[in-house]
């Protein structure tokens, strides 16, 4: 993953092994971690769960677009993560670093990080209910994951010229 087709901050990678890859060190706190105490409420990490979703979202539409290989709006083929979600998302201080690139995919539909990335942080915001309730808690959410979902959304929308819509077709 080179560096001018990334906005993401990622770990250096010494060498790949069988299909592994050997990287650094990378220090932070996990964005599954954060939201989930920001659901539980933890009112003062409001702002900052919004603030990196934000963020994280118009660098993820910036990196598909400048990957972007062939597609449209409808179905945009290029780079993906293709493990996109809050796990793979360390947070240290005011920046943040995405992990696990190894399962990288060239040439795909790209809004399957996006929906990744949704679809797991409803899940987080989910883990408090039982399990037979899980289901209905991710497709019908609490205020509060409703609320991130949304802007993780409509960010990401904004910056890449697309709709909820088109996203929803998606699916």
């Amino acid at each position: 993953l080179s560096k001018n087709t990334s906005p993401f901050v990622t770990p250096t990678v010494y060498r790949s092994v069988s299909g592994v890859l050997v990287t650094n060190y990378v220090r932070g706190t996990m964005l599954s971690s954060m939201i989930e105490s920001y659901v539980n409420e933890d009112h003062e990490l409001e702002s900052r769960v919004h603030s990196l979703l934000g963020t994280i979202m118009t660098d993820l539409s910036e990196f598909h677009l400048k990957s972007r290989s062939k597609g449209d709006l409808e179905r945009p083929i290029g780079r993906v993560h293709g493990d996109f979600d809050p796990w793979q998302i360390l947070v240290a201080d005011s920046s943040y670093t995405v992990i696990d690139w190894e399962d990288s995919i060239e040439s795909a539909e790209q809004y399957s990080d996006v929906l990744s990335f949704i679809f797991m942080t409803a899940i987080i915001g989910s883990q408090s209910r039982k399990l037979s309730d899980r289901v209905t808690s991710v497709l019908n959410p609490e205020p509060r994951v409703s609320s991130l979902l949304r802007h993780a959304l409509e960010t990401y929308t904004e910056s890449d010229n697309s709709t909820a819509k088109d996203l929803l077709n998606y699916t």
